[in-house]
């Protein structure tokens, strides 16, 4: 599997890949680890009903201290739970 983020090519190893198998593999992959909220995964968020994690920060003050936590769990649970984050201030944010 190819994609245009992070790790650029993801092999899939399974020797007799299972219909399910494969769809997991896909959808664990379609979003960066860590990502803006933005219109372009909102239908990896919802539609997928996949957990995901939002965390509204002030932008205009920089990235919080707990900001580099929030990016290591992120990449410590990969793959099982998604990591968004948004500004307070972003049209996103009032909806959510």
């Amino acid at each position: 599997m190819a994609r245009t983020f992070e790790e650029k090519f993801h092999p899939y190893l399974s020797k007799a890949p299972a219909l399910d198998d494969w769809t997991e593999f896909v959808r664990a992959r379609m979003v960066p680890t860590m990502f803006e909220f933005t219109e372009k995964y909102i239908e990896n968020v919802f539609e997928q009903n996949k957990v995901t994690f939002i965390l509204f920060h002030d932008e205009e003050k920089g990235k919080p201290d707990y900001w580099f936590t929030y990016k290591e769990a992120a990449y410590n649970n990969k793959g099982l739970v998604g990591f968004s984050y948004v500004g307070k201030t972003d049209p996103y944010a009032k909806t959510l």
